[in-house]
């Protein structure tokens, strides 16, 4: 008698012994395995989204290092030609078996003894055990005997309290794929940048190929894929064509990239834990308009350097924040909006308020626009310093509507610069420097919801992201009259400088001619 002949038989005797015992231990399996419900409730998606007032996506962001993972998607948002692939591929016969396929299970079991193939023959129950139960999951090392008598009664437990429909759906939203894309929904997302509902069937035979190994080569992946494909009904993808898209698809990278970005730095702070989904104040279409907008403005530029700018949009009356978007000169999701810039001539309206409330000015006021002497014992604030060529007398309209810096700078004296820094912080600004006149003092947003204050006649309130703003009260930091006069001086067209385009409509802007690098930028706030 051959030793190959003593193997064998001694390999039937163990299989034997081996189902013997299996099939009278079948009860010993005490673990309880969740209910479909719960598996369901506890399901946990990687991202988490942004949504504009109306209900439409911002942003999304990925917050979860170890997976992709999208929202739970029911069995009847699956394609036919993926549930058909799937079932074609690992459990051709999960419809007749209540849970274990014996006649797969002693055939592979067989061919493993014997030939040494390494077939398995775990149904989709089977395998939907070994995700539900740490102690059940496969690892490199292959589950012992032990486990997999384990598996076999969790398997005939879950048929006789779940149905064939929450089996697969289960199964779809929790096997994994390929690298850290879990589930049909970010497998679908992440390979073929589609939706389960839309799968066809080559992809469909590649996603469930990938099954036997998430992690193969694309070619051990498309050769698999090409014999699911073939077992399909016609009319079925060529082999060539599953080739093509598998070495397509597969050969980068598995993960999600999201189109959509409309507000990243907005995510980023209000976006914390994965499966979150905030509302905020924005609008998307005014987003991408101001977006649109901006990005035109500054390439119309065509500077050399890069350059960076900032836009944003308020609600007059409630202070919600309906468009914020920046583009800085390094990449990056912080938004300028909230970072501090030199103000320049945009607080001379908050000086000439002060000075019409103090009574020192009228509306029709002459004003001095000569340069400060340089040995002028007064202090003379260097952002407020001019050409000292330029030399004649304005009224206080046309020096606030020319911003003529001469005549601002004898304003402050004359109101005094306390009283003036007083001022600009009952409008929600720090005070100018006299020291530093170039060090950032005053953010985008500051500084246009304190001109929101003097279109709102002189009421003050935050702004927010918040839907609707915020509670707060208005506080009253200016006279209605006062602040009626400069709105009424800031929107006088004939007023304006003639280098700066006015609006169509009533709107009080601040119009400003900034130099760099010895270019004219102009520069707006609504």
């Amino acid at each position: 008698m051959s030793v190959r002949w003593l193997t064998l038989k001694r390999s039937r005797a163990t299989l034997a012994a081996l189902l013997l015992v299996g099939l009278t231990q079948l009860e010993a399996h005490s673990a309880e395995l969740p209910s479909f419900a719960q598996v369901r409730a506890a399901h946990q998606v990687s991202e988490a989204w942004l949504y504009d007032r109306n209900g439409e996506v911002l942003d999304t962001l990925h917050l979860d290092p170890n997976a992709y993972r999208l929202p739970w998607i029911p069995l009847r948002a699956l394609s036919p030609a993926m549930r058909h692939a799937l079932l074609v591929s690992e459990d051709k016969r999960f419809y007749q078996h209540g849970g274990v396929d014996w006649r797969a299970f002693v055939g592979a079991a067989w061919e493993n003894l014997v030939y040494d193939t390494h077939r398995g023959a775990s149904t989709l129950t089977m395998q939907l055990a070994g995700l539900l139960d740490p102690a059940l999951a496969w690892s490199p090392g292959g589950r012992s005997y032990t486990q997999k008598w384990d598996q076999i009664k969790a398997a005939r437990d879950l048929e006789k309290t779940w149905s064939k429909a929450e089996i697969l759906e289960a199964y779809l939203n929790k096997v994994n794929f390929r690298g850290q894309l879990a589930g049909i929904n970010a497998a679908a997302e992440g390979l073929f940048n589609t939706t389960p509902l839309k799968l066809n069937k080559a992809e469909a035979s590649i996603l469930s190929a990938l099954l036997r190994g998430p992690n193969a080569r694309p070619a051990v992946v498309a050769e698999r894929a090409c014999g699911v494909a073939h077992q399909l009904s016609a009319p079925r993808p060529s082999c060539a064509s599953v080739r093509k898209l598998a070495d397509t698809r597969l050969a980068q990278r598995a993960q999600l990239n999201w189109p959509i970005q409309l507000a990243p730095d907005i995510a980023h702070q209000y976006l914390l834990a994965p499966g979150e989904r905030i509302q905020v104040s924005l609008d998307a279409k005014l987003q991408r308009l101001a977006q649109t907008t901006l990005n035109s403005a500054l390439d119309s530029l065509k500077s050399p350097l890069p350059v960076a700018g900032e836009a944003l949009i308020l609600n007059n009356q409630t202070g919600e924040i309906l468009a914020s978007v920046s583009r800085s000169a390094t990449p990056g999701t912080i938004n300028l909006t909230s970072v501090p810039h030199a103000p320049g001539a945009m607080l001379q309206p908050f000086l000439y308020g002060l000075a019409l409330e103090q009574g020192e000015l009228s509306a029709a006021s002459v004003l001095d626009d000569a340069a400060l002497g340089v040995n002028s014992d007064a202090p003379q604030p260097g952002w407020l310093a001019r050409d000292p060529a330029l030399t004649h007398w304005a009224s206080l309209r046309y020096a606030l509507a020319q911003s003529l810096k001469g005549a601002a700078a004898r304003t402050v004296l004359q109101v005094g610069i306390d009283n003036y820094t007083n001022q600009l912080q009952d409008f929600g600004l720090e005070s100018t420097h006299t020291v530093q006149p170039d060090a950032p003092t005053v953010t985008l947003t500051q500084l246009t919801n304190a001109y929101r204050a003097l279109a709102n006649g002189g009421l003050l309130k935050p702004t927010s992201l918040r839907v609707g703003g915020t509670p707060n009260e208005a506080s009253r930091v200016m006279p209605a009259s006062v602040a009626a006069i400069l709105t009424q001086i800031l929107a006088d067209r004939q007023a304006a400088p003639d280098t700066q385009p006015r609006p169509r409509d009533f709107a009080a802007v601040k119009a400003v001619n900034l130099w760099q690098s010895k270019r004219q930028l102009a520069h707006r706030v609504f």
